[in-house]
């Protein structure tokens, strides 16, 4: 509703341009009650005039109403890649300059705390248990950064729920004192579905969250497992992701979902060896068999682009993956087409099909 306050005051020579990301978490995580998100009050205005324009997209209307980014100049190649098969149809292009942390390869990471199948309780031992191995990672990994003088390097580390980031702040007060040259580093402890606009140079993620009587996400809007705040959160870092957690329950909260993201996130852990036990997972009865299991599980649910992980390749040979998927999955016939000029720019442009001329509106 707050929305129509300014709208109210279009006249009919007016233009309106809304900006954002409806596969991001927007103003509907503000929305708490069940009663006016089952009304409709759920459904930002973003997300209405999206799904309406895509109803006509095959109409000049759509292509002169809508307007898609392509380029990414924050996150590392791999972490978009992630993100952009998940949510935009591979059709994100990275310009990245951001490099993988030198103990992380690969910038997606999952470290093991619990390996339980069932019974997935929030216990505050748990909680804890979960909280220190994470901020003892975070420290490890801020004192082996390369350090770039007059540069600032920052971490988020983030957890879904207000008990787990309160536990992470006391907890912070004891670990900040391992950190070695404070000065040029920032850290910030930020639930996971306030942290639009942020931008870190790694993200450290506390996934432990407490579930109903039928083992369903307590708050399925502000879960980690949600599609908008999983989408969010990996597309704050720019060289590294970071989950710690209990990837069974991360698997299993995802099936409540239209995409079960935490499942891919692990199998391409997995594929890239970037999946870790801690110590306490490492005496788990029956280990490999356990591993096996996990294994299946996420394979099952994965998608189609998980059969090829680009791992350190260069920027420009993922812009040509990108474009060759592009061009495999859109009709360009029909609107328009990617071109990509000399400087290495790529954008749409529109073709006027009707005319038989190409005409000089380009978006990006």
């Amino acid at each position: 509703p707050e929305a129509i306050a300014p709208l109210s005051l279009a006249s009919k020579y007016t233009k309106i341009i809304i900006a954002g990301d409806n596969h991001q978490v927007g103003p509907q995580i503000s929305v708490c009650s069940d009663f006016a998100r089952e009304n409709g009050l759920g459904t930002p205005l973003l997300e209405r005039l999206f799904s309406h324009y895509k109803s006509l997209e095959t109409s000049k209307t759509s292509r002169l109403h809508t307007s898609t980014l392509l380029t990414n100049y924050r996150c590392h190649p791999s972490i978009l890649m992630l993100s952009s098969s998940l949510f935009y149809e591979c059709a994100l292009l990275s310009r990245s300059t951001s490099i993988p942390h030198p103990n992380a390869p690969y910038p997606l990471v999952f470290v093991c705390t619990s390996l339980q199948q069932s019974g997935f309780a929030c216990l505050p031992d748990r909680c804890e248990k979960e909280a220190d191995i994470l901020l003892a990672r975070a420290i490890e990994f801020l004192n082996s950064w390369p350090v770039t003088p007059g540069k600032e390097v920052a971490v988020g580390i983030l957890a879904s729920t207000k008990q787990q980031v309160a536990c992470l702040r006391q907890k912070y007060k004891k670990y900040r004192y391992q950190m070695k040259s404070p000065f040029n580093k920032r850290v910030e402890i930020l639930p996971t579905y306030n942290i639009q606009g942020e931008e870190f140079d790694a993200v450290f993620i506390s996934t432990v969250e407490p579930t109903d009587s039928q083992q369903r996400p307590w708050d399925s809007v502000r879960s980690i497992c949600n599609e908008l705040v999983f989408n969010t959160v990996i597309t704050r870092a720019r060289s590294l992701v970071y989950g710690v957690g209990n990837p069974f329950l991360m698997q299993h909260l995802g099936t409540h979902y239209s995409r079960n993201c935490w499942s891919v996130y692990i199998q391409r852990c997995i594929q890239c060896s970037s999946l870790h036990l801690s110590d306490s997972c490492r005496d788990t009865p029956q280990l490999a068999s356990v591993m096996e299991k996990l294994s299946d599980l996420v394979s099952a649910t994965g998608t189609e682009d998980d059969s090829t992980i680009l791992d350190l390749v260069p920027p420009d040979a993922v812009i040509e993956r990108y474009i060759s998927d592009i061009m495999s999955r859109r009709d360009f016939q029909m609107s328009h087409k990617l071109v990509q000029d000399p400087r290495g720019n790529v954008a749409w442009k529109d073709v006027e099909v009707e005319s038989g001329y190409e005409s000089s509106d380009e978006r990006e």
